[in-house]
């Protein structure tokens, strides 16, 4: 490359790139600097393989190397007949010619792999599925596609229950254009979430832009809009619009393909109950989907429970698997995180016969209740004791207090021993819970606990949660079970492998004590889906 003169040099770059190069930079131009670039982009081996190049290159060779490689090629001629021979050269690849041309100037022949197209190749997705969610949605479609188009999805806490729901409602919306869904939810949190999901779902999966309807807070809705996409709604604010607007339920009816209830055990309150068979019932095949972990409202009330599985035409799809009972399987398989329930056993033994016989009488815990317990020094110790020895174990810890006052205290106790202890409640601003929650949910820094009453039950997903201290009694194993689940995302979720549960059990109280048993409570209101 150093004897090749400066015209033979330009020839090897071609015209073409040097016509672009001296409109870029002219300096690029200089023999050096065509020579550094020629080198950059082709091989020793590649300029002396192709025929042209070789034999401008073979043309710069001394004499006495032209004599040589010559010989070694087999040819006597010396002189000018050397660099004739040499200017025909040609050798088939792989031929013993091409070897001893390519060891004269001690290179190795290069190879072409062999082109071989690959048996299978691995088409990657951005909103996939489990295999447990995806049979799901097979067997929860086939049931909203046919009379009488109703159906609650029962999946427990942590197996991805939102994140099948939106695989489903961008089923329906693909096949239906125009199409409205409208997801039904009571927290406002649960809004913001739904909304947020489903534009990652329809991102990766849908087939059209659409608008997210908003119709929680201090947003209101526009119904002439409302035709294509999704409506989510906040159900405390449609009761009251209702009430303004006689029409408002039965425009919004006429334009629903599919109606979405979450936290479907809610479905049979009065006010709801209204608003979803309104929404339903008024138009042949409109479709609803209930969603819940907990198919039921209560442990001891089967008529209560009954009325439910009607709504949804008594049509569960549940999630199956090998295991006798799917929470054990979630748990085999790392989609929950290994739960261990450890009692913390306290003698109240400081109610009256009459505060007795109403906590018996009453669905819930009397809140005249909850704030004795919440009052109680001595069972306040055991339960900063419990959640001391979590924080040695656990980098992030929730405690379900038995009041608002009660879990501000715990917060104020905890922090006061030197921990990481923050508290949120319903009148906690919302900068400040915002901030709170994002530092418990960030990974890394010191353990901490997050104290909260009512709050945090549904609605919040903080993975990195491996323990929780449940000293908020109650008679709903809905409640029970949503508390739990909040610690139990596994490793196949970005979870933890393993969970610790400390649950103050009151001597005199109801409570609960186990998830796999919680999920299967409400089977016998329900009709067997197992052949689906």
């Amino acid at each position: 490359m150093d004897r090749v003169d400066d015209q033979t040099l330009r020839d090897l770059v071609g015209k073409q790139p040097l016509k672009v190069i001296r409109l870029l930079d002219e300096d690029i131009d200089r023999p050096s600097n065509l020579r550094a670039t020629l080198l950059k982009v082709k091989t020793p081996y590649e300029l002396l393989s192709d025929p042209k190049s070789r034999k401008l290159l073979l043309y710069t060779l001394k004499q006495v190397d032209a004599d040589q490689l010559a010989a070694t090629l087999g040819d006597e001629s010396t002189g000018k007949a050397a660099f004739k021979f040499l200017a025909k050269l040609t050798f088939r690849k792989g031929s013993a010619t091409e070897r001893r041309f390519f060891d004269f100037f001690d290179l190795e022949p290069q190879k072409d792999p062999p082109l071989i197209e690959p048996m299978a190749t691995t088409a990657s997705v951005s909103y996939a599925l489990f295999p447990h969610q995806r049979d799901a949605v097979r067997r929860t479609w086939r049931k909203l596609e046919t009379f009488p188009n109703r159906v609650l999805l029962h999946m427990p806490t942590g197996s991805g229950k939102t994140r099948t729901a939106m695989s489903l409602i961008a089923e329906f919306l693909r096949s239906h254009e125009p199409g409205l869904v409208i997801w039904l939810v009571s927290g406002k949190e649960l809004c913001g979430q739904a909304a947020d999901e489903f534009e990652m779902a329809w991102g990766h999966i849908g087939n059209r832009e659409l608008q997210v309807h908003r119709f929680w807070a201090g947003a209101d809705l526009d119904l002439d809009s409302c035709r294509d996409g999704v409506l989510i709604a906040n159900l405390p604010k449609i009761y009251p619009r209702v009430l303004e607007d006689a029409t408002f339920l039965s425009k919004l009816s006429d334009r629903a393909g599919l109606v979405v209830m979450d936290e479907a055990h809610q479905a049979t309150a009065e006010t709801y109950k209204f608003v979803l068979e309104s929404l339903v019932d008024s138009r042949e095949g409109v479709r609803l989907l209930g969603l819940s972990a907990t198919p039921g409202r209560t442990w001891n009330d089967p008529d209560t429970d009954l009325e439910l599985s009607k709504m949804f035409a008594r049509q569960k799809v549940t999630l199956r698997a090998e295991a006798v009972n799917p929470v054990d399987f979630l748990v085999e398989e790392g989609y929950l995180a290994h739960p261990t329930f450890v009692p913390i056993p306290y003698a109240d033994g400081h109610f009256s016969a009459t505060e007795l016989s109403r906590i018996e009488a009453e669905t819930e815990i009397p809140d005249k209740i909850l704030r004795i317990l919440a009052e109680d020094e001595r069972r306040n110790l055991v339960v900063v004791n419990s959640a001391e020895q979590l924080l040695k174990d656990h980098a992030r810890t929730l405690l379900f207090a038995a009041t608002v006052q009660h879990a501000e205290d715990l917060a104020m106790v905890l922090s006061g021993r030197g921990h990481v202890a923050n508290v949120v409640t319903g009148k906690t601003p919302k900068g400040r819970r915002q901030q709170i929650i994002e530092a418990f949910k960030a990974s890394g820094g010191p353990h901490q606990i997050l104290c909260n009453c009512g709050v945090l039950a549904t609605g919040f997903d903080a993975p990195a949660t491996s323990a929780a201290v449940i000293a908020h009694p109650t008679k709903s194993l809905v409640l029970y079970s949503q508390m739990v689940g909040r610690a139990l995302r596994g490793p196949q979720a970005g979870g933890n492998k393993y969970a610790e549960i400390h649950s103050v059990i009151d001597s005199t109280l109801p409570g609960f004590g186990d998830m796999g048993e919680a999920f299967l409570n409400w089977e016998d209101v329900w009709e067997d889906d197992i052949n689906d």
